[in-house]
């Protein structure tokens, strides 16, 4: 229903978890722009979604070049970190990994039950995405 907005809920979910004693904000740490680099959904490539650009500001994510946005929480404690992802009243569950240049989400397109791995299984609506952080011009 929300395309875009499901790549946003993604890129969303790529926040790191905070080291222990630390008092960074992962939601903080996500922020900048990142390129899709790799979109599958259900096992199978969508090429139409590689080099789609998102920024991450203000706790929301934003579709560069179009007027979507949707908000996030993150559960850095939960192993794998879970992300949630709303827009209006529909919310999609989800994990992420960050390493600081590379965020993986991977989240149910029809906003099912929270995937465990990151997969995407053939015939299933789970979407896995990596994205890149972009550099700095």
């Amino acid at each position: 229903m929300y395309p875009t907005f499901l790549l946003g809920l993604a890129i969303t979910v790529a926040a790191p978890a905070p080291k222990e004693g630390a008092k960074t904000d992962p939601t903080t740490a996500l922020e900048g722009d990142w390129k899709v680099e790799t979109y599958l959904r259900g096992g199978m490539a969508m090429e139409r979604w590689t080099r789609t650009v998102f920024q991450i500001v203000d706790g929301k994510i934003v579709t560069l070049g179009k007027n979507e946005h949707f908000n996030y929480k993150l559960n850095s404690k939960a192993d794998p970190p879970e992300i949630d992802m709303t827009i209006e009243k529909e919310r999609w569950r989800g994990i992420y990994k960050y390493d600081g240049e590379t965020l993986t989400l991977c989240f149910p397109a029809d906003r099912g039950d929270r995937p465990t791995k990151f997969e995407s299984p053939a015939d299933s609506t789970i979407i896995l995405m990596t994205l890149k952080r972009e550099k700095k011009k």
